[in-house]
């Protein structure tokens, strides 16, 4: 006897991510020694990584507000984008030129925070939507940014809360046993662990110029270009904010980051030279951040090693940073760790049908003969996709009433953007009326955590059949 089951069943799997991710590859074919930056679309990693702005609008409001200054937007090619002839600089084979060499970094992010202040207004309202929607997703705990009012909130109350974040995606990935028996702070002990600023702080800093800051400021990033003039790779990580909170990050970023800790004369030079760094100094914001910096790259290396993408030993000393002599030794952190790995994914799952590997083009609305396309980031597919799909699939809305106004201003958004789908990919709307013809419709997590399972209500099919010619 035949089972019995759906003969026509979607199943959707949503990825643990909520940003994407770039690589640089130098290619010696078409253009000799061309960095091309790919996309890298939806790996776990990315969920340990808070991405607020679209990295070719980033770089395309600097241009267009600075030309004279920041190199040009970025021309897409085959996949990828060519955004100009750069070389990256060597390996440092002593003291001497690794000196020298982050002296060249700090002076092109000292650069970078005097001459942004224009990008910083043109980009800043792009930023507060992008978290706003993350403090409201309400169908995964571990995505969600712990903001009680994101738009109005601060730089620095965003980079503590998202650490807070970045623990629950570690938490769903490796299980509180792991994090417990590793020493790995929890989400709940970090919200209420993790150093918070006194209001008079808040109020002395947080004046003044916004800027735009770089986000991950290592000599990896700091490239020549065809001119042997210094440049600015790599602007996947950027936000902005003001200027001393800006500097702070920086300084605790770069700090940590650096394979040496800088100079004396380095500290003097970034605190002398860097916009709003000497004010951030005085009021102890770079101590601030350097402690939330190093519990997330605690976290976040932790469970890129059990993913396999990152050394042991890495984790373990970012482990030992965070926690000191409560650290379990190396033997006892490996006896932990490799049964772990043993148990990831070995890929990541990706949405079907609208994949994030080829997602739709579209234009920015301020300038577009100078901006050029720029793909639709991989949050507002993922949260337009999920949620076109739960409501074709159910017949009625997933979202809170308190949040639905905002959602439907950011899903009209987003749907106006989709110009023209990218080779490859399918349009929404095809996919949903795809979707509305099935007989069960499942949207799991990669977890396995299912938040949907159902038949489309059957006057979606009955429409659709109407609407056939």
């Amino acid at each position: 006897m035949p089972e019995k089951g759906p003969k026509h069943h979607v199943e959707i799997i949503l990825p643990q991510t909520i940003g994407v991710g770039g690589a640089n590859e130098v290619v010696s074919s078409g253009q000799d020694g061309a960095v091309v930056r790919a996309a890298t679309v939806a790996p776990a990693g990315d969920a340990f990584d808070l991405r607020v702005l679209n990295e070719d609008l980033t770089r395309s409001a600097l241009a267009t507000t600075r030309p004279d200054l920041f190199p040009p937007a970025p021309v897409p090619r085959t996949g990828s984008v060519v955004h100009a002839e750069l070389t990256p600089l060597p390996v440092a084979v002593d003291p001497a030129e690794y000196e020298g060499q982050l002296e060249a970094l700090i002076d092109s992010h000292a650069q970078l925070a005097r001459e942004s202040s224009d990008a910083a207004r043109e980009l800043y309202p792009h930023q507060q939507k992008s978290l706003e929607y993350l403090a409201d997703l309400t169908y995964s705990a571990y995505d969600r940014l712990p903001l009680a009012n994101a738009a109005e909130a601060g730089h620095f109350e965003v980079a503590r809360a998202d650490v807070v974040r970045v623990a629950s995606v570690v938490r769903s990935l490796i299980g509180s046993t792991t994090m417990r028996r590793l020493g790995l702070a929890r989400a709940p002990h970090l919200a209420r662990d993790l150093p918070a600023m006194t209001p008079a702080a808040v109020r002395a800093t947080s004046t003044g110029p916004w800027v735009v800051a770089h986000g991950d400021p290592t000599l990896g990033n700091l490239m020549t270009d065809k001119d042997r003039r210094l440049v600015l790779n790599d602007y996947d990580l950027a936000f902005v904010a003001p200027a001393p909170h800006a500097a702070a990050h920086t300084w605790a970023c770069l700090r940590l980051r650096a394979p040496h800790e800088p100079s004396p004369a380095r500290r003097r030079q970034f605190f002398s030279q860097v916009p709003g760094a000497d004010e951030a100094a005085r009021w102890g914001l770079p101590m601030l951040y350097e402690e939330i910096e190093i519990q997330r790259s605690a976290q976040s290396d932790v469970a890129r090693a059990a993913l396999g993408r990152l050394p042991l030993e890495t984790a373990w000393l970012s482990l030992r940073r965070a926690n000191g002599a409560r650290t379990p030794g190396f033997d006892e952190f490996r006896a932990v760790m490799e049964p772990v790995a043993e148990h990831m994914p070995s890929s990541v799952p990706y949405l079907p049908f609208l994949g994030l590997d080829a997602q739709p083009k579209t234009l920015d609305g301020r300038h577009s003969p100078s901006v050029g396309p720029d793909p639709v980031t991989p949050l507002e597919a993922r949260l337009v996709f999920l949620h076109s799909v739960l409501e074709a699939a159910s017949g009625e809305s997933q979202i809170p009433a308190g949040a639905r106004e905002q959602h439907d201003s950011f899903v009209a958004m987003a749907r106006e953007r989709l110009a023209a789908a990218a080779p490859g990919a399918v349009l929404l709307s095809d996919f949903v009326a795809h979707l509305r013809d099935a007989d069960q419709v499942t949207v799991v997590e990669e977890s396995g955590r299912t938040l949907y399972r159902g038949a489309p209500p059957r006057h979606h099919r009955q429409a659709d059949q109407r609407k056939e010619p």
